[in-house]
């Protein structure tokens, strides 16, 4: 007969106590992450040489891409200048505990684009600071250009926030391929928001295509704790035999 699982639990009745516990605490947490995903709208926005902003969210008029999570929009400046852009999220990538969003676009014509996709009312793993990993590759436009990459993670859950800077990447001026990957971590409280922000200067009329992801990573705590989860479960099974 088992009369001691751990320190403080020294009979069954004790740890189906603590074990309800940590089951009710769980509920909670997983309860109020799927209510701010709920709600998590992937959005893209781009200007061209400092002018005003075209935003398009999932699912409005301008989206053309039929998946929820995602969003395609083509953003034309001035007739000749033109982005295309495609953002993804929560559901389409990454899980509830661990968000991840995606930017993949080409911007084409000469002149300077920003480029951005957003998503807010995310929920991470529940442990401050959250790591992150970043990611982008892509091709400078042939007539020359440059391309700087912004990632961030936004406790006050703005959509579009900078607030706090992941990584970031520069590449050029010139021409041809380019890629890196980089991290970070950033002390954000649930819900927080995602940014990935690029800044494309084209020199001439070519296109500059990319693709730019931002991804949370478990950080060693976040797995001790899911590991504890799943040794009370195996302990809680054996209690009821």
């Amino acid at each position: 007969r088992i009369t001691t699982i751990h320190a403080g639990i020294t009979s069954k009745g004790g740890f189906m106590n603590k074990f309800k516990k940590t089951v009710l605490a769980t509920t909670t947490a997983i309860v109020l992450g799927l209510g701010a995903n709920a709600h998590a709208i992937i959005s893209v926005q781009s200007n061209y040489n400092g002018g005003a902003f075209q935003t398009c969210a999932d699912g409005a008029a301008c989206d053309v891409n039929p998946l929820g999570g995602a969003v395609t929009a083509v953003f034309v400046f001035g007739g000749t200048n033109i982005t295309v852009q495609t953002g993804q999220g929560v559901p389409q990538l990454g899980t509830l505990q661990f968000p991840e969003i995606d930017l993949n676009a080409a911007a084409t014509g000469a002149g300077t684009f920003m480029l951005l996709v957003s998503q807010d009312n995310l929920v991470g793993p529940g442990i401050s600071p959250v790591g992150f990993n970043t990611a982008v590759g892509g091709t400078l436009a042939t007539g020359g250009a440059s391309a700087t990459f912004g990632y961030y993670a936004n406790a006050d859950n703005g959509l579009f926030h900078t607030d706090s800077l992941i990584a970031s990447n520069s590449f050029g001026p010139g021409v041809g391929a380019f890629s890196a990957n980089n991290g970070g971590s950033v002390a954000v409280a649930n819900p927080f928001s995602l940014t990935i922000k690029s800044t494309i200067v084209n020199s001439g009329s070519g296109t500059t295509t990319f693709d730019a992801n931002v991804s949370t990573v478990p950080e060693p705590g976040t797995m001790l704790l899911m590991g504890s989860g799943l040794v009370g479960l195996g302990l809680w099974r054996k209690f009821k035999k």
